[in-house]
């Protein structure tokens, strides 16, 4: 089975988090000559006291796309998707609000993101965060990052159950998605028509309130039909709905994530290519063999061999640090990053099924207990 996160004693730096608040608040639109956005205050209070700034969605897109590069195998919540059409619409700007401000709250409970450069900068930095591309880190800026922040996933080679355990989750969240986007469209019809279900039972109920007190009017019967319950009441069927959304994004995430390994194997392979490629051309020029390049190079042989061996001592330093990097990686991802997930993901589903139920179970109290009072009277 998979590791349990309490297998392994992870300290999250409790430093700061007891006076930590942020969130994104007071969306607001704004046009310029040539473009029309929208703009979140991204504001709070940590150990270093205030912070406010103004960010675009475009802001919070360039910051996660760091976060996975510089951190790369970290989990990092997501944000909402890109969307073309309507993004203007006040609903619409809400419920990415909702979710902008859900991605910075996940990120203050993650202590090596939230001190990272990149999020600071994000908080506190430039007001343009376009010039916070330089942020992007080399392999040999991570390795020392993982290795201090993450030391506890150093200490031993990957096992099988840990490499299981990622592809497990690759597997499953491929394969889930389809059912999960067929659903999500079941719910959102569903929902859809339930509301207009709902508006259809008050105007039947208004309806045959009145056609029954003309009916006994004239006849002279006791009234027996009890009217439904006109209360507003929430959709069920919106909390699944809004459940579910978030569900593909946030495992899309995760399989970003989980996926990222790859990229990182990929480059340790490049960089092995280049150091096999300097070791020939090292032993070329000691042989003295030169190519057409170099014959017409001002450089002598010596200069050529030693500006080759230090090219070759960085890429070997490179190799290194990406070993290093991708060990903890897999470490941390079957022992602790996943396992965690999965408590998450349980606990989420919980949470909603409690709300979708009860709210199921009043809405059919209100027709339950019209049912129950008509029939009462009818049988008195």
């Amino acid at each position: 089975g998979m590791e349990t996160v309490e297998d392994i004693t992870i300290e999250e730096s409790k430093d700061s988090r007891s006076c930590l608040r942020i969130c994104v608040t007071n969306p607001s639109i704004r046009e310029d000559t040539l473009s029309k956005y929208v703009i979140y205050t991204v504001q709070g209070l940590d150990n270093q006291g205030d912070f406010e700034r103004v960010r675009r969605y475009t802001d919070f897109v360039k910051l996660r796309m760091l976060l996975i590069e510089n951190w790369p195998t970290c989990y990092v919540p997501p944000i909402p998707p890109k969307q073309v059409i309507g993004n203007f619409a006040s609903q619409f700007i809400e419920s990415r609000r909702k979710m902008l401000n859900h991605f910075v709250s996940k990120i203050s409970e993650l202590s090596y993101l939230y001190h990272a450069e990149e999020f600071q900068q994000f908080i506190r930095g430039p007001e343009d965060y376009e010039k916070a591309t330089s942020l992007k880190q080399s392999i040999c800026s991570i390795e020392p990052k993982f290795t201090s922040n993450f030391e506890e996933f150093n200490q031993e080679e990957v096992s099988d159950q840990r490499i299981q355990t990622i592809a497990g989750f690759e597997k499953f969240a491929k394969s889930n998605f389809v059912s999960l986007k067929e659903f999500k469209e079941t719910v959102k019809t569903v929902k859809l028509q339930y509301e207009q279900f709902r508006y259809l039972m008050n105007g039947f109920s208004k309806k045959f309130t009145e056609v029954e007190s003309q009916y006994l009017n004239y006849f002279g019967t006791v009234n027996i039909f009890t009217p439904l319950s006109a209360e507003a009441q929430e959709n069920p069927f919106e909390t699944l709905y809004e459940w579910i959304k978030f569900e593909i994004v946030d495992l899309k995430s995760m399989l970003q994530v989980v996926e990222h390994r790859y990229f990182l194997d990929n480059e340790k392979y490049k960089a092995e290519c280049k150091v096999s490629e300097y070791n020939k051309r090292i032993s070329k020029l000691q042989s003295g063999k030169s190519s057409i390049k170099q014959m017409l190079s001002t450089k002598s042989k010596e200069q050529n061999i030693s500006s080759t061996e230090a090219k070759l001592a960085q890429k070997e330093k490179e190799i290194k640090a990406f070993s290093m990097v991708i060990r903890i990686a897999l470490n941390r991802l079957g022992a602790y990053e996943l396992p965690k997930f999965q408590e998450k993901k349980t606990k989420e589903y919980k949470t909603m099924m409690q709300q979708f139920s009860s709210l199921l179970q009043s809405e059919f109290q209100t027709f339950n207990h019209s049912a129950e009072e008509s029939l009462k009277k009818s049988q008195s």
